[in-house]
């Protein structure tokens, strides 16, 4: 990677030496892994110089398939200066950034080169752009909404042992719940939000404000777990914004993107209770949990190449797992765009198969 250094420094820096660039943006996309952030702006670099290259061909000439990128295990070990040295850590970071929809991870596109096993990746600068710009907005409307996000303590109801008046006022230990609840029944599955760890000194005020934000959640199942991320949060003294971060738990819990890391839950005492409405609902298991790999997907693959451009084939069908139950094919699409793809030819290529076709993310 060449330098990319451009501000004139006080040290004469070699000429041609290694770089990588961090942003702190780019450390909060990638959850402070910064493996994964150094990959990310390494895939970034050589995106670029990619469509430089590709700018200076004729239009009529340039292809998808021009800022196709390969990198192999010691290179990406190489060019992110070994912030990892261990192979497990580049295949966990590459698999976050897939899940991510970041980059799409492909075989040599060149058929003369099957035997060559060599990764190549294509990086998505439109995803990470959007994230960018929702990030903004949000930080934007966060700070607006928590002007208003003031505590009004009936909309709570607390429950506070009574305590001789000969004896000072101990700490109340609280238990609460929001209005639209009667009490709190587990019969009802009530949820019932736990103030501890981190959170255990904080006012009743605070905790006023805490139920005021979560009371937006359209899940209320989800309350306890998204108090235990903020609570370990809290601890680790990672949040400067306390309101604002919990409105952005919430809203990212609304949108179906909320994923618990905290480990709370196992270190609490026993004999505390939790209810039923704390605990999320089980997953359903997916197809490819289920049924076996569709062994005629690879000639099929084949087929619809012949059907399609060849850089769609790259970023969209070849990615793609098959598998099979009875007569259903399940296609299983890494990222959202290889299902928008397969949803909008699905009639077109329904013709290869013998029985139903089902798409899904997974």
């Amino acid at each position: 990677m060449e330098n990319r250094m451009s501000i004139t420094s006080c040290i004469n820096h070699p000429e041609k030496e290694p770089v990588l660039v961090l942003h702190g943006w780019q450390l909060d996309f990638c959850n402070t892994n910064q493996v994964a952030a150094g990959l990310m702006s390494l895939f970034e670099y050589w995106h670029n110089v990619k469509v430089k290259i590709q700018a200076k061909k004729p239009k009529n000439q340039r292809d998808e398939l021009d800022l196709i990128q390969y990198h192999t295990q010691d290179d990406l070990i190489d060019k992110t200066l070994y912030l990892t040295k261990t192979p497990a850590c580049i295949r966990r970071a590459i698999e976050f950034l897939e899940q991510k929809k970041i980059i799409t991870v492909c075989r040599n596109p060149n058929k003369r080169y099957k035997f060559d096993r060599t990764r190549h990746f294509i990086f998505h600068p439109e995803v990470v752009n959007n994230w960018l710009k929702n990030r903004g907005k949000k930080i934007n409307d966060q700070q607006e909404n928590n002007a208003h996000l003031e505590p009004k303590m009936d909309t709570v109801q607390v429950a506070e042992q009574p305590s001789p008046t000969t004896t000072p006022p101990k700490k109340p230990s609280v238990s609460v719940t929001f209005a639209k609840e009667k009490s709190l029944n587990p019969e009802k599955n009530t949820p019932e939000i736990i103030f501890d760890f981190a959170l255990k000194d904080f006012s009743l005020s605070e905790q006023g404000n805490i139920c005021k934000v979560l009371s937006h959640l359209d899940d209320t199942s989800l309350q306890q777990s998204i108090l235990d991320e903020f609570n370990q949060a809290i601890s680790g003294g990672k949040v400067k914004n306390v309101l604002a971060y919990l409105a952005a738990l919430v809203e990212r819990a609304n949108r179906g993107k909320f994923f618990s890391t905290a480990q709370l839950a196992q270190q609490r005492e026993p004999k505390i209770p939790l209810t039923c409405s704390t605990l999320s609902p089980p997953q359903a298991k997916k197809p490819h949990e289920l049924f076996p790999v569709y062994s005629k997907w690879q000639v099929k693959q084949e087929k619809i190449k012949e059907l399609i451009k060849l850089s769609d084939y790259m970023s969209f069908v070849l990615p793609v797992r098959a598998y099979q139950s009875d007569r259903i094919v399940f296609l299983r699409c890494p990222n959202i765009y290889s299902y928008n793809f397969f949803i909008k030819v699905k009639e077109q290529v329904s013709f290869l198969f013998s029985g139903e076709i089902k798409v899904y993310m997974g």
